[in-house]
């Protein structure tokens, strides 16, 4: 008669305990573990396929941007990626009451890619700079912003101008209109905050085409790599790839993802073609991505290699890897888990 109490109540004890548990999974969103793949049922995310050009114009820099990524979080922009297509400056005319951004920093990071045509910025290393080092960035040019980096556009009077129109990439890790610091009081985005900053940074900047040149990729075999930047502490690989015509990838057949970290991959020239999965029981999906193509593989989003070639033609395209998320400060890449 003890035994059965006993058991009756270490029974009620189990019944209890599980619907707690059941409970708290309802409460966090989270679902029960599959054991063949190893993570949350229903937390596979699609590889999203983004054609640039049918991406319409958003309100970036006066209406000039399309938005190909956007994260935010309770109504705070965390940070987007927008492709701009700037149009020749001319001789720009001032118009009256005219207020300029000046001198100003991010109190977050941000990178830039010059697809084609060329682009003025001021780099500086001191607030109290108002002409700074010119630079004039060019098809090709690769600029990592960390944050407190001093700079400065054109628009100014007597400042340089860009001479043609300017394709861009552009990720910002945070909201410049609402963010950004700049030192003139009479400026739109004049903060105090610029006072408590204790270090100012300087950009990490390439010019990928008429600097560097092609080395084999030794993780991708038969393809070339231009290595960008490499962060291992915050957590940032920017690296330009070629893949000659008829390229097929020696693991193939292969599927894999990352459990944080995120990956951008913009098609510079060419076709590139690639698997999509809704989750690792799903047939999968081709899609070729061409010029202007943008393939975003978030955290937990499958990325399918087949067997034969994977680009007909050749492919250049320009890769984009945070640790966690989509921010840096993230720490090391992790490797790709393979799916069987």
């Amino acid at each position: 008669m003890e035994y059965k109490v006993h058991h009756v109540a270490h029974s009620a004890k189990l019944v209890r305990l599980t619907l707690s548990v059941l409970c708290l999974l309802l409460l966090t969103g989270l679902r029960p573990l599959r054991g063949a793949v190893g993570h949350y049922q229903d937390a596979w995310v699609p590889l999203r396929i983004v054609d640039v050009t049918k991406v319409p114009l958003g309100t970036p820099f006066g209406g000039l941007a399309r938005v190909l990524y956007r994260n935010e979080k309770d109504g705070k922009l965390l940070g987007h990626l927008l492709y701009i297509d700037w149009p020749p400056s001319g001789i720009p005319q001032s118009r009256p009451g005219q207020r300029l951004l000046g001198p100003h920093y991010h109190p977050y990071h941000e990178w830039g890619y010059i697809l084609g045509g060329d682009y003025i910025t001021y780099e500086m290393v001191h607030p109290g700079q108002k002409q700074g080092e010119i630079v004039q960035h060019r098809t090709g040019d690769w600029l990592d912003r960390p944050a407190y980096s001093i700079h400065d556009g054109e628009g100014r009077p007597g400042s340089r101008y860009r001479q043609g129109n300017c394709d861009m990439l552009l990720f910002e890790e945070g909201d410049g209109p609402k963010d950004d610091v700049a030192f003139d009081p009479q400026s739109p985005r004049y903060k105090p905050d610029w006072k408590n900053v204790t270090q100012w940074t300087h950009p990490h900047r390439v010019q990928a085409v008429e600097s560097m040149e092609w080395e084999p990729d030794l993780e991708l075999p038969g393809t070339n790599v231009k290595y960008l930047s490499e962060d291992q502490v915050m957590g940032l690989r920017a690296r330009l790839h070629f893949a000659p015509a008829g390229w097929s990838h020696s693991r193939a057949p292969e599927r894999s993802y990352y459990k944080q970290a995120h990956r951008f991959v913009y098609v510079i020239w060419g076709d590139l073609a690639a698997w999509v999965y809704n989750n690792p029981e799903s047939p999968g999906t081709k899609v070729v991505a061409t010029r202007n193509f943008l393939i975003d593989q978030a955290p937990m989003s499958i990325w399918g290699i087949a067997q034969g070639p994977l680009t007909e033609k050749g492919c250049m395209w320009l890769e984009i890897m945070y640790a966690k998320g989509a921010q840096v400060g993230g720490g090391r890449i992790e490797e790709p888990t393979a799916l069987r």
